[in-house]
């Protein structure tokens, strides 16, 4: 529990660093470009990596420390570990079969069984993920905060029914 606690208050430390862009801060962030064409999702969290949207500059600071705070979440929790390790079994299963395939519509039949159950395991467990992270991130930043950045990642389309559990879930907070 002490660990836990001395990860939340680094985790914290480096999100209030976030603007101070000459200190360097674990997770990497990286930044890419802003497209007026696309809606401001902000980040997403890949294996140690959170990538930020360019979007993510025009958000109030509240709002972007929430969001990276939300993406350390998938990392602290283990979300993008298991994703990434779900993706890496399914590529050595697909170069295995490569190896002595009986037949090549084999091998795409089964990869593409695995694909489609591997997506189907994600699209599953989506909510469950999505709460930890936002559990995470309020823990760092206050559920105010994390449900504000909820709001703007809308940008002004309709809320899912997964967003709006989301909502309620940092509203009982």
């Amino acid at each position: 529990m002490n660990h836990h606690r001395h990860l939340i208050s680094d985790d914290l430390a480096a999100i209030l660093a976030l603007e101070a862009p000459r200190r360097t801060q674990r997770p990497l962030l990286w930044t890419r470009r802003k497209r007026s064409s696309e809606r401001s999702g902000g980040a997403i969290a890949v294996g140690p990596f959170i990538v930020t949207d360019g979007n993510l500059a025009d958000a109030p600071p509240d709002v972007r420390r929430a969001v990276i705070a939300h993406e350390l979440g998938h990392i602290r929790r283990g979300h993008t570990a298991a994703m990434a390790g779900a993706f890496v079994l399914l590529l050595f299963y697909a170069l295995s079969s490569l190896t002595n395939p009986p037949t090549v519509g084999w091998v795409i039949v089964n990869c593409t069984l695995l694909a489609g159950l591997a997506s189907l395991a994600l699209w599953a467990t989506r909510p469950a993920r999505e709460l930890e992270a936002d559990d995470y991130a309020a823990s760092l930043v206050g559920p105010v905060a994390v449900a504000e950045a909820l709001r703007w990642s809308l940008a002004g389309e309709t809320a899912s029914p997964l967003v709006l559990r989301r909502l309620e879930a940092l509203a009982g907070r």
